[in-house]
C-alpha cells in the first residue's frame, strides 16, 4: 500500500508539473532539426527579441512567426 500510495504522489506532482508549464511560456526546443532545411522557433530571435513559445496565443506587442520544430506542440504559437 506504501508503494501505490507513493507512486501515486509522484504521478500527480508530474501531473500538476505538466499542467503549470503549459499555461505559461515554455523555452522547450528539440535537440536539433528534422530536417536542414527546418526553422526553429528560437533560430529566428535575436538578442533583443527572443523568440518565445506561447499557448493559446502570441502576447500584446509580439507577432507569430512560423516554425518547424522548437515549441511543444502544433498548438503553441512562436511569438517574437
Amino acid at each position: 500500500m506504501k508503494y501505490f500510495t507513493a507512486v501515486a504522489v509522484a504521478v500527480l506532482g508530474l501531473a500538476a508539473q505538466q499542467t503549470m508549464a503549459l499555461e505559461s511560456a515554455e523555452p522547450v526546443q528539440r535537440a536539433a532539426p528534422v530536417e536542414k532545411r527546418d526553422v526553429g522557433c528560437y533560430q529566428q530571435g535575436t538578442s533583443s527579441k527572443p523568440a518565445m513559445c506561447y499557448t493559446p496565443g502570441c502576447p500584446s506587442g509580439t507577432r507569430s512567426v512560423f516554425w518547424d520544430f522548437g515549441c511543444p506542440s502544433s498548438s503553441w504559437k512562436c511569438c517574437i
